[in-house]
């Protein structure tokens, strides 16, 4: 079985095409934010395998590592953004007292708004406006709150280069601007788009000055339901649902995702799960995906590996879970099937080595094709084979 290395990072993660991204300045400032020393060296190093274009067999790997989100654990996508959706809305008007009109509408329902679940969005705070850029920062689409805006709206709005002014300080910090390209992020955008909308018609359609506060206020429902301890307590409505109808929100793995774990380990290969889900949720979608067995998938299990700052933070040991209880406790070594959290690449590394008999074993790590950051701090920072979800589906 081949596969197209992703041999640095994805940036056209649909087609593993590397190419454009590697003349692009926002590498040098993903290198920056992951703490590399010279960007330069990453650019040659990126354009010398770009140019091989390597096709690799599985075969030449001898450790596979796999995140669960959107990777091993598949969303029924329709189902989880109406969910978040729905969770978002009921917050604001219960919490914040916006008017009902805000529940409304469910986004796979509505045409309307089912353009706007797509990855890569950026939002004008002070206009209020959701952007499809270029990587040259280029507007290619808008709209304001769900209403698109025509070409020569754009142009009055942003100048007849179409340019965000936005855009450098985007590229100065990764952190103060981000690009939405996460499953769970892309609802927090459709949400302030209807609390435009809706800010909109209270103000007779007139704009504001600045939607900066209406943003802050949509964002609030998104930290409360994806706050990792509320799944133990049962609070808020995200987590609760997805414990009791986790069939109707994620996938079981096919019988060959299955059967192809297994085989990778019957062939002498090591296997990890290393995800930044909390454990019980974690453990929760294992038992969905791959059945209550799930342990015997994987030499080794990792939760709260806190991706990316997994590969580079080397000062975070390694946990374990004291019985059934919520508190954890620093570990010495690491052991074969054993149920870990946090931890660094560096510490994980000289395992892998003790259990491969190799100084430099290869390994590769799939991710999903949402989780960018990850992709670039694992194949830049740990020399990891950053692969991209395609793989499993």
């Amino acid at each position: 079985m081949q596969y197209r290395l992703l041999c640095r990072l994805c940036h056209r993660t649909q087609r593993c095409d590397i190419k454009g991204f590697v003349k692009s300045k926002r590498l040098c400032k993903l290198a920056k934010y992951l703490g590399m020393s010279s960007s330069s060296n990453v650019k040659e190093e990126l354009q010398e395998e770009c140019a091989k274009e390597k096709m690799v067999s599985l075969s030449a790997f001898d450790v596979f590592g796999f995140d669960l989100d959107h990777t091993l654990c598949k969303y029924n996508l329709a189902s989880v953004f109406d969910l978040t959706f729905k969770t978002g809305s009921q917050y604001l008007v219960e919490k914040l007292h916006y008017p009902r009109e805000l529940l409304t509408s469910a986004p796979s329902s509505d045409p309307h708004l089912r353009d706007f679940y797509f990855k890569g969005l950026q939002i004008d705070l002070k206009l209020g406006n959701c952007l499809k850029l270029c990587e040259h920062g280029h507007i290619l689409r808008a709209s304001h709150g769900t209403r698109a805006l025509s070409n020569d709206e754009i142009t009055e709005i942003y100048g007849v280069k179409r340019l965000w002014s936005g855009m450098k300080q985007f590229e100065k910090s990764l952190t103060e601007h981000g690009v939405y390209m996460d499953y769970f992020q892309i609802p927090l955008v459709v949400l302030f788009a209807r609390l435009v909308d809706v800010v909109d018609k209270q103000n007779d359609g007139q704009v504001s000055s600045d939607y900066g506060r209406f943003y802050d206020e949509a964002a609030e429902p998104f930290r409360q339901m994806y706050y990792p301890p509320h799944f133990a307590e049962r609070t808020g409505h995200f987590f609760p649902e997805i414990a009791d109808r986790t069939d109707a929100y994620t996938h079981a793995a096919s019988d060959e995702l299955k059967e192809w774990l297994l085989t990778l380990r019957r062939h002498g290969k090591r296997v990890f799960l290393l995800t930044s889900s909390f454990t019980d949720y974690g453990q929760t979608l294992l038992r969905r995906v791959l059945g209550a067995d799930w342990e015997k998938y994987f030499d080794i299990s990792i939760f709260r590996a806190r991706k990316p700052l997994f590969f580079t933070d080397t000062l975070q040991p390694f946990t374990e879970l004291v019985g059934d209880s919520a508190e954890d406790k620093p570990v010495e070594k690491l052991e074969d099937n054993g149920i870990y959290l946090h931890g660094n690449w560096v510490l994980f590394k000289s395992f892998l080595q003790k259990q491969t008999g190799k100084d430099n074993p290869k390994v590769a790590k799939l991710f999903s094709c949402r989780d960018v950051l990850s992709v670039v701090a694992a194949a830049v920072c740990s020399k990891c084979a950053a692969c991209v979800q395609s793989l499993l589906t």
